[in-house]
């Protein structure tokens, strides 16, 4: 039997990959931001506020709590970022 035959036999369970979750500092580091223009991205009043900005899920049942972003969310909003900087660099060249 090939390795490919055993590969595709039941039982084939495949782990869920879990999110990996991400704390402040970790994404003021990926994403060049400080904690004041991060939180200002979730305010409708204010410049920086971008609506696309990956929200930050709670980390505990209270009211005050920390708090952690999917990493995924954060990569994501990155690379949408650089595809934007990318394309309005040839709309302007």
């Amino acid at each position: 039997m090939s390795a490919l035959a055993l590969c595709l036999e039941p039982p084939f369970t495949q782990t869920p990959i879990q999110p990996q979750l991400l704390r402040r500092q970790q994404v003021e580091e990926l994403t060049g931001l400080k904690r004041s223009s991060i939180y200002a991205r979730f305010n409708p009043n204010c410049k920086q506020y971008d609506p696309d900005f990956p929200k930050p899920i709670s980390l505990s049942t209270g009211a005050k709590g920390g708090v952690a972003w999917i990493a995924s969310e954060v990569v994501a909003w990155i690379e949408t970022r650089i595809a934007a900087s990318r394309a309005s660099a040839f709309d302007n060249a």
